[in-house]
């Protein structure tokens, strides 16, 4: 499960949440088996170093970028709060990539992210 999660306030950069969770259940690799799950997009990212298969959470962690480019795809939600007081506008904005299911994995030196969806 991959998630994201940033915070403007007022205009202004708060902060921002990216996860990346480790496999507790492969429940995304038995739901594509039983067809639970399908497979609504699929990204190619290249490290700059070879990986093995065990540095692929840490290559995830550290390449949040290209993670997210692939993960605007399947939808991002945007809240918008903004409050008029004393001729004054105070606003905050949210904008989240809610969990996605993933199953990344190691090809040719390549790592394949599949985004998972229930049918």
């Amino acid at each position: 499960m991959i998630s994201y999660r940033a915070k403007i306030k007022n205009t202004l950069f708060v902060g921002e949440e990216y996860r990346v969770s480790k496999v507790i259940d492969s429940k995304g690799t038995r739901g594509l088996k039983d067809g639970s799950f399908k497979v609504f997009g699929v990204c190619h990212l290249t490290p700059k170093m070879s990986l093995e298969k065990k540095e692929i959470g840490r290559f995830l962690k550290e390449n949040q970028e290209g993670v997210l480019e692939c993960l605007y795809a399947s939808g991002v939600k945007i809240t918008d709060n903004v409050v008029m007081r004393d001729l004054q506008a105070r606003s905050k904005t949210i904008l989240a990539i809610p969990p996605r299911r993933v199953i990344a994995s190691l090809k040719d030196g390549i790592v394949e992210l599949k985004i998972l969806e229930k049918r």
